[in-house]
């Protein structure tokens, strides 16, 4: 039974990415392609991708001239990578501390690449 629902689910995760590849905009590079995929499937429950919209974490929009500016000496890329691989340590002001603590592990690099790919697009 649980190898006939990992199956259906790694189908449907095929599924996915094959239709969000096809939605993706042309103008976004392979890697922030394969980043958007990643953020819906993972991020996207808790991150919104509408101004102002909180579903839990605070909105991904605009996300590209927040994140230069969160941490004195940090850029936009340097504080992404460092608040997937410890998110706890930059929490925004006004949120709880609820993203997982092992998503920066639980992710591969090259998905965490990509991730950070995509969301440095989001201006």
């Amino acid at each position: 039974m649980l190898a006939r629902l990992t199956a259906v689910f790694t189908l449907l995760l095929i599924l996915l990415t094959l239709s969000l590849s096809a939605c993706s905009s042309s103008s976004l590079s392979p890697e922030a392609q394969r980043g958007e995929v990643v953020f819906t499937a993972q991020c996207a429950v808790c991150h919104s991708l509408i101004e102002d919209k909180v579903i839990v974490g605070p909105s991904m929009v605009g996300i590209k001239s927040r994140a230069g500016d969160r941490v004195d000496g940090m850029d936009a890329t340097a504080y992404l990578y460092a608040s997937l691989s410890e998110p706890g340590s930059y929490l925004v002001e006004g949120y709880q501390d609820l993203m997982p603590f092992n998503i920066g592990r639980d992710l591969t690099d090259q998905a965490r690449d990509d991730v950070v790919a995509y969301l440095l697009t989001l201006e």
